[in-house]
């Protein structure tokens, strides 16, 4: 593996070496050479954030979209009016991984939802925010 930029890179399989039988080089196989770009701190993995009031069920529901097929979770930051305070809010595992329904909410109060994802490595994503009045 190959870090850069804080991403891995893996080549499967490795390069092929020229070894030698009985004093006889043998021919190298051919290459075959997949990158595989891992989601990492550079790249926002959540795509699409976004959110809608259903102000008949007295919720929020938060949408996103994951490229990343290695995350393991996301982290879902809240803070409530002009409080520019986030804190851990909840934190949703394997079983849907795109959508959120806050339901613990007051009418006329400003939402701002910061979600991050985290991989099976333990790699944090760049934070995605969207802000919603209810």
């Amino acid at each position: 593996s190959v870090v850069f930029n804080n991403c891995f890179l893996t080549s499967s399989p490795a390069p092929p070496s020229n070894n030698t039988l009985s004093g006889k080089t043998t021919a190298a196989s051919p290459l075959i050479l997949s990158i595989v770009l891992m989601c990492c701190r550079k790249f926002n993995c959540l795509l699409g954030l976004s959110g809608e009031v259903d102000r008949i069920n007295k919720n929020i529901l938060l949408k996103w979209d994951v490229i990343n097929e290695d995350v393991f979770s996301i982290q879902i930051y809240r803070s409530i009016g002009d409080n520019n305070q986030s804190t851990l809010y909840k934190t949703i595992e394997k079983n849907d991984l795109t959508t959120f329904v806050d339901t613990n909410l007051s009418i006329n109060n400003t939402y701002t939802y910061t979600l991050k994802y985290i991989t099976k490595r333990g790699i944090h994503s760049k934070p995605a925010s969207v802000k919603i009045v209810y």
